[in-house]
Parts: structure tokens; sequence; C-alpha cells
């Protein structure tokens, strides 16, 4: 099973699409869970979609926040930090 922060190492750096942006989220999470839960929600933190919260459907999930850099279709991924 793949770590929360392997997970972190992974995004940093992705770069993509940016209609792919969501799913390549959910991909790079793998065969990660909390608490029993593998479904990953991601939600836009802020109106520009450059800051997104990733995590597993717990209550008590720890939270990836990604910071995201657009360019008109693409997108990278700058910085991510683990929420407790």
């Amino acid at each position: 099973m793949i770590k929360l922060e392997e997970v972190r190492d992974n995004l940093e750096g992705m770069e993509g699409q940016l209609r792919d942006l969501p799913d390549d989220i959910v991909m790079t999470f793998e065969d990660y869970e909390f608490e029993g839960e593998s479904e990953i929600i991601v939600d836009k933190n802020n109106s520009e979609g450059t800051e997104i919260m990733a995590y597993a459907n717990s209550k008590n999930s720890p939270e990836l926040k990604i910071f995201v850099e657009k360019n008109e279709d693409e997108y990278l991924i700058k910085k991510v930090h683990i929420v407790y």
C-alpha cells in the first residue's frame, strides 16, 4: 500500500492537460487508503482552482493541499503539503 508521503512526492512536479487534473490526482493515490477508505475526494480550495485539496473519504483523513500553476490548457503541480 502506498503512503501519503509517497503520494505527495509523486504529485510534486506533475504536469499534464488541465482537463485531466482531477483524474490525474486520483490516479496518483494508487492503492492508498485511510481507515479502510480508498475513495479519494478532490476539491478546489479557491475559485481559481490553483489550490486543491485531496483526501480519502474518511472523517479524520489527512489532506493534501496541492498548489497548481495553470497555463492555458496545461497544469504544473508546484508544491504539495500534508495537512493533518
